[in-house]
């Protein structure tokens, strides 16, 4: 038991700096991270610790279809009732697939910038494809 309250004290502040450093880091997204879609989405949304700032390329979603070709509408929207959250609408026609979502956001609240990707896909057999090749991002 003391080693675990020894690691518990140890971790502790680490965890409050962690918290108080900030960024506009996600709280989740539509579609989230690996999920199965039976179709394409029409839009993807982000949501968003702090507010986003409104600043070409420095708060984006990008979509990105698994030969590479982006198949969004390169304009994303940060929501002007919620500066939390962010969207891009898609291409129509998306068919059945892998999808990366790249990101990156611009906090209006500490100037500090966050980003990251992830999959999802549209249709089993792209999922299971990404599982049996063990495609790494």
């Amino acid at each position: 038991m003391r080693p675990f309250i020894l690691l518990a004290a140890l971790a502790s502040p680490l965890l409050l700096v962690t918290l108080a450093a900030g960024h506009a880091a996600p709280e989740r997204f539509d579609p989230s991270p690996g999920a199965v879609l039976q179709a394409a989405p029409q839009q993807v949304d982000g949501w968003f610790t702090q507010d986003v700032r409104r600043q070409a390329d420095a708060s984006f979603i990008k979509v990105f279809d698994a030969g590479g070709k982006q198949v969004d509408g390169k304009s994303p929207v940060v929501d002007d009732a919620d500066r939390r959250h962010m969207s891009v609408k898609l291409g129509s026609g998306l068919g059945p697939g892998r999808y990366m979502v790249a990101w990156e956001t611009l906090s209006d609240e500490d100037d500090e910038l966050d980003g990251g990707c992830f999959w999802f896909f549209v249709g089993q057999e792209a999922a299971d494809a990404a599982v049996q090749s063990e495609a790494r991002l």
